[in-house]
């Protein structure tokens, strides 16, 4: 079907919310950023130095990416560019703003450029949706997650291609391991799978199980 919704541009919607995101770093309010100061001694317990990344060299990585994939990402994002709190809390501002440009990109064309913009405003002006991505918390990892899952599932439901199918249930698990909540929308997201599974009456097993066997195997 022809879209015939003019294109909306996405940088008025960054510069709002990096203006927002930026400024709330300095009236955070107390015991937010819980990996900062939970995450780092459970790594100091576990692995002796945050810095010494030895355990992606001694296999134990791959029990670490799929156990606590946020963590490993914070890791390696201060391990590049500096154990500062400020440098901590851009990485998760970073992916707020790629939620709301998948947002932006899922929509974009096919709804009027002001139902689009202000639906982004409001998300990017929302206090929940702020806190949980200005701040080191693994909210941000799991909403990013579960925003990539949802766009791989339109783009299955759409076009009916595996790889599509695969990634959208392979970042549902990213989501539910950085957030336990999130296995609520896991559930959800298998229940119309196999309700797609039963409307077109193709079964694609292999694409759907795959990114569960991996995970088990690990």
């Amino acid at each position: 079907m022809k879209n015939n919704y003019a294109s909306t541009s996405f940088f008025p919607i960054a510069i709002f919310y990096l203006t927002l995101a930026t400024t709330l770093w300095w009236f955070r309010a107390p015991n937010v950023d819980e990996p900062w100061m939970g995450g780092i001694a459970v790594a100091l317990d576990r692995y002796g130095t945050f810095f010494d990344l030895g355990w992606l060299r001694s296999g134990q990585w791959k029990i670490f990416f799929f156990g606590e994939s946020y963590y490993t990402c914070l890791f390696l994002w201060m391990k590049v560019f500096g154990n500062d709190l400020l440098v901590a809390r851009f990485m998760s501002v970073l992916m707020g703003l790629s939620s709301l440009f998948i947002i932006h990109k899922i929509f974009n064309n096919k709804i009027t450029p002001l139902i689009l913009s202000t639906i982004l405003i409001m998300l990017a002006g929302n206090y929940y949706f702020l806190l949980a991505n200005t701040q080191v918390r693994s909210e941000s990892w799991c909403l990013l997650a579960t925003i990539l899952s949802l766009q791989q599932m339109y783009f299955w439901t759409k076009d009916g291609k595996k790889h599509n199918l695969f990634f959208a249930h392979l970042f549902l698990i990213l989501a539910t391991l950085g957030h336990f909540q999130a296995a609520f929308i896991g559930l959800s997201a298998w229940i119309f799978t196999f309700w797609v599974f039963k409307r077109n009456k193709k079964y694609t097993w292999g694409a759907f199980l795959t990114p569960y066997i991996i995970t088990e195997y690990l």
